[in-house]
């Protein structure tokens, strides 16, 4: 089965899938941490999240509110994008809408039962939120695998 992290760059989902988990659930924390940073996401539903991420603990919590934000912040891309198609709306808000709600899902992504699918799910919408520049993504990355 082909991962969208694959559709990327097959290599680095090759090295993420060959990680072991330990390892994979590094990869997924901090660089859904940097793409969360890097939008600048304050949502206060992700706030027990980040802070579990950001202690390193294999906390697992409760997604609900998590979960409900990220919806929220796709919805809140999918309605920038409509105000951009009518003529009403800016580029650059649908784009920082957007990035933000990806941001969100590498958040949850990280929290994955499967700590490579949550690794490879992470990497694929931390790369979408950072303006599709895998190459702080990719330094992050390297520092848990070398």
């Amino acid at each position: 089965m082909v991962n969208r992290l694959s559709l990327v760059d097959a290599t680095l989902a090759d090295r993420i899938s060959a990680a072991g988990p330990e390892a994979q659930r590094a990869v997924a924390r901090n660089v859904a941490l940097a793409a969360a940073e890097h939008v600048g996401l304050d949502d206060e539903r992700l706030a027990s999240i980040l802070a579990i991420l950001r202690a390193d603990v294999s906390e697992a919590p409760d997604l609900t509110r998590a979960n409900a934000a990220v919806e929220d912040l796709d919805n809140a891309a999918f309605d920038a994008q409509d105000r951009v198609d009518d003529g009403t709306g800016s580029d650059d808000d649908y784009a920082r809408a957007f990035a933000k709600a990806r941001a969100a899902t590498a958040l949850v992504a990280a929290f994955a039962d499967d700590p490579a699918e949550g690794a490879e799910d992470a990497i694929y919408e931390a790369y979408h939120a950072t303006d599709e520049d895998m190459g702080p993504l990719r330094d992050t990355i390297e520092q848990v695998l070398s």
